[in-house]
């Protein structure tokens, strides 16, 4: 397996995760505010849904740079051996993370 493919396979874990944690959160709290409290179901869907979202724009927003690693390390590559450009710094490979 080449490294593009365990990237791939790293992506779709990540992914995979952040979507099973994000119907957690949803389905959880819809359990808690049907069952806790007094509020109507369609209340308490528009509130669990909400708090979804936010947690999914908060997890992208955090996963995006991560995600992103080696093709920043790519680029800086690219611009370091570029004739055009110069002071480019070189990448570390070895602290590319995923």
């Amino acid at each position: 397996m080449d490294r593009l493919d365990q990237l791939h396979s790293k992506v779709r874990i990540y992914l995979l995760v952040l979507v099973i944690i994000q119907t957690g959160i949803a389905v959880g709290v819809f359990y808690l505010l049907t069952s806790q409290t007094k509020l109507s179901a369609a209340l308490c869907l528009l509130i669990s849904l909400g708090l979804s979202t936010l947690v999914a724009l908060v997890t992208v927003g955090l996963l995006t740079n991560l995600l992103l690693q080696p093709l920043k390390a790519i680029w800086q590559t690219i611009v370091h051996l570029s004739p055009e450009e110069h002071g480019g710094s070189t990448p570390t490979f070895n602290d590319l993370k995923l």
